[in-house]
């Protein structure tokens, strides 16, 4: 009976291992999206503003700046919602190892 209890626990420290490396892969996937939207947020916030003054005949209106708002919010939104779902995983992480 030893000896199956000896073949057991590297199988079970294995699957531990292997669901830490499943969660720190996540959150890896987790930054690297964020990122990439964050990255999206600033392009299309120049892109959009340049068309916005273009097309509005070169004044400042209101709709630059409610449209950087809009952008700055949902940047915000990403951080949060990033940073919320990392800390999570990283949590579970902690508690695995």
């Amino acid at each position: 009976m030893n000896m199956s209890n000896d073949h057991e626990r590297p199988c079970e420290d294995e699957l531990d291992w292997k669901d830490v490396d499943q969660l720190h892969q996540a959150t890896l996937q987790i930054s690297k999206s964020c990122f990439e939207y964050k990255k999206l947020c600033i392009s299309f916030l120049g892109v959009s503003t340049a068309l916005i003054v273009k097309f509005t005949d070169n004044p400042l209106n209101h709709t630059v700046f409610v449209h950087g708002l809009l952008m700055c919010v949902g940047f915000w939104i990403s951080d949060a919602t990033g940073y919320y779902f990392q800390k999570k995983l990283r949590k579970q992480l902690d508690e695995r190892m």
